[in-house]
């Protein structure tokens, strides 16, 4: 799990596929900030099983799969649908062609499968072809499948000290112009080596709504930066009005507050200290140093400093879990679960049996242009929310300039008097929340939060 983690905090992946998770279904497999979708060995054993990796701010749905083989599948979403598929195919078990065809008829197209299939072939680096290998071959050709894989070393069998190529990287061919493969050169403590794919087109990190960070900003050059002028709300449309007021808002926090980079939230190791990282660098070196000379005494070498990196890591577990419990006494007090219970006041529902009558004085006041002092109420009174589409969050509102505040009441008048609702105010950012104790993989058991600008 800590290698694992440090694979995590090193690419911050869209996605990741495992092999050989050697869990059974009684054991607990969670990340923070992952969904985990996961197919044990059906044999109830620790040993094979597959399983798939998603962070919680990627949209994913598993899919359902009918095949005998380890396999699970999911649709992620970054700019585009695209399916993941990990497969894990044992060596020296008995494949069927029909079963290997099966499955890639029930995947989605566009497609990538990651998998280990322990098979051999001169196509992807191997020093022969063997049954497995033709398999794979003949799985290609009569798919179209594209193979991302050229002559990279994806294993190393410890025994006889030889380097193999069994993990494959497999997509459709409409995906196979964007992505690139390429392997960590370190072992993270396994056998394979971690297979890295990047898509060309983006980074999904990109596509990650980034805030603005207003506990460190510079209101005073905001709020001479942000001016809406008369010319802006008087003499243009609402709809040029409105886009040319965003653009000025935007633009001049920019210039003065600043953004988060990403949501991306790194793998936490409360219990890494100085031993471990010192233990697990001599650890690397030994690995590099058996990679460039493969000696049995550097092999040996490297096993005593894996070893070592490893009883280090455990003891400083076991320590900082010590400290931990210790820390948990009679001293602390416990939180306060409600602070106070809000009523609900009794007019409101007498208020909403009335009937309306729609034929109101239009000098009423409810009527009436919103007042200045309206607006500064409002504004004096809004919670922190977070913002739509346009990224302008109320905190913008309240440091603007009085001036600006009263052109922007303009606008807000204008809208009330024109009976004229600006387009970009009917987009909302929706986010769906699960519902307590529903199953996530239907979307009807999501309460959807709508985020408007």
């Amino acid at each position: 799990m800590s290698d694992l983690k440090d694979i995590l905090n090193s690419y911050q992946p869209a996605c990741v596929a495992l092999q050989e998770t050697h869990l059974k279904p009684e054991n607990s497999f969670r990340l923070h900030g992952y969904t985990v979708f996961r197919k044990d060995h059906p044999a109830n054993r620790a040993s094979g099983g597959v399983a798939l990796l998603i962070p919680n701010n990627i949209p994913s749905s598993l899919l359902t799969l009918n095949t005998p083989f380890q396999a699970i599948a999911a649709q992620i979403f970054t700019h585009k649908l695209i399916t993941v598929c990990s497969l894990y195919l044992p060596p020296n078990t008995q494949i069927d062609q029909t079963n290997l065809n099966n499955l890639m008829l029930q995947l989605p197209e566009p497609f990538v499968i990651l998998a280990d299939l322990n098979g051999h072939s001169q196509i992807w680096g191997s020093d022969d072809t063997n049954s497995r290998g033709r398999q794979i071959e003949k799985l290609l050709h009569d798919h179209d499948l594209c193979l991302l894989n050229t002559d990279e070393i994806t294993h190393f069998h410890t025994p006889k000290r030889t380097f193999h190529s069994i993990d494959l990287a497999i997509c459709s061919l409409s995906l196979l112009p964007f992505f690139s493969l390429q392997t960590d050169p370190d072992l993270h403590n396994s056998d394979h080596f971690p297979i890295i794919l990047t898509d060309n087109r983006h980074s999904h990190l990109h596509t990650v709504f980034s805030r603005f960070k207003y506990d460190l900003a510079n209101w005073t050059k905001f709020t001479s930066t942000a001016c809406i002028t008369t010319t802006m709300v008087c003499d243009n449309p609402i709809e040029t009005a409105v886009n040319q007021i965003t653009e000025t808002l935007i633009a001049a926090a920019e210039n003065s507050i600043p953004k988060t980079k990403n949501n991306f939230r790194r793998q936490r190791k409360v219990w890494w200290n100085s031993d471990c990282r010192e233990a697990y660098k001599n650890q690397r070196k030994a690995w590099g140093r058996f990679r460039r000379y493969p000696t049995s005494a550097n092999l040996i070498l490297y096993k005593q400093a894996k070893s070592y990196s490893r009883r280090i890591q455990r003891r400083s577990q076991r320590e900082s879990w010590e400290r931990y419990v210790s820390s948990l006494n009679s001293t602390i007090s416990s939180k306060k679960l409600w602070e106070k219970v809000k009523k609900h006041p009794n007019h409101k529902k007498l208020a909403e049996k009335q009937k309306l009558n729609f034929k109101s004085n239009s000098y009423a006041p409810y009527n009436t242009d919103f007042t200045f002092h309206e607006l500064k109420v409002c504004l004096s009174e809004v919670k922190k929310a977070s913002p739509g589409p346009d990224n302008i969050g109320y905190q913008m509102i309240k440091h603007l300039s009085n001036s600006s505040l009263q052109n922007l009441l303009h606008l807000y008048n204008r809208i009330w008097h024109e009976h004229c609702f600006p387009s970009s105010w009917q987009q909302a950012i929706i986010i769906p929340i699960p519902k307590p104790g529903k199953d996530p993989s239907n979307p009807l058991n999501y309460r959807p939060i709508a985020l408007t600008n």
